[in-house]
């Protein structure tokens, strides 16, 4: 999804020469971490040492069966025996080249649990809507400006969109707690569902938010 769309906008025109390179800056920083997070778990779990007659009748492998059992549950009461849903869904491009950073602070992980955010760079949190889809339903075909009070202007957003033929929607979203899950009144999403920008009005220079985002350099 990361390479996807910036490929197909790259080749309908609309996507700079930093579009498709912004891909290894995005995703090598969550390689890395999936590897090490893997390799840590891999250690962390790693309970059967070589040569330990697990299967083994009489007193040596049931003291071996007793070693195994207490190591096992010391890892579960710890949650060693799981990888975070942080790592599985947390993963966001914080420094990336085409995302807008809005100043708030890194959301630090406590836990096992996922908890969702929207500063520029993560993913954009489900939120189920009153006619039964998920907010999710609404990424993917182009960018998506997510407005959370209809009196903040977005008309200069959508016009210097319209001059770079750049594909975007705009839908105003009143479901209970959206705002609050959003962090700020507008928010604009990538075609793969990871957060471009978000602020509380439409920027000064929409021009320059849009080349950030589509590739075209931030100056």
């Amino acid at each position: 999804m990361d390479l996807s769309w910036k490929l197909s906008a790259t080749l309908d025109g609309w996507g700079g020469p930093a579009l498709a390179a912004s891909y290894e800056a995005e995703r090598r920083p969550v390689a890395r971490r999936n590897v090490d997070e893997s390799t840590a778990y891999f250690r962390r779990t790693r309970i059967f040492p070589r040569g330990k007659p697990f299967d083994a009748k009489g007193p040596e492998g049931e003291a071996a069966r007793a070693v195994f059992r207490a190591e096992f549950a010391r890892l579960e009461a710890s949650g060693e025996l799981y990888i975070s849903e942080h790592v599985k869904n947390g993963y966001s491009y914080e420094t990336s080249p085409i995302c807008v950073a809005d100043g708030t602070a890194p959301i630090v992980p406590t836990g096992i649990d996922y908890v969702p955010n929207a500063r520029p760079g993560a993913r954009a949190p489900h939120l189920w809507r009153a006619d039964g889809s998920s907010l999710l339903d609404l990424f993917g075909a182009g960018f998506v400006l997510l407005r959370f009070d209809r009196a903040v202007a977005v008309d200069t957003l959508l016009g210097a969109a319209g001059m770079r033929n750049i594909p975007l929607a705009v839908h105003d979203i009143t479901e209970p707690g959206a705002a609050a899950l959003y962090g700020a009144a507008l928010v604009l999403v990538r075609p793969d569902g990871h957060v471009a920008w978000r602020g509380n009005a439409a920027p000064a220079d929409v021009d320059a938010l849009w080349r950030r985002v589509t590739g075209w350099g931030a100056d």
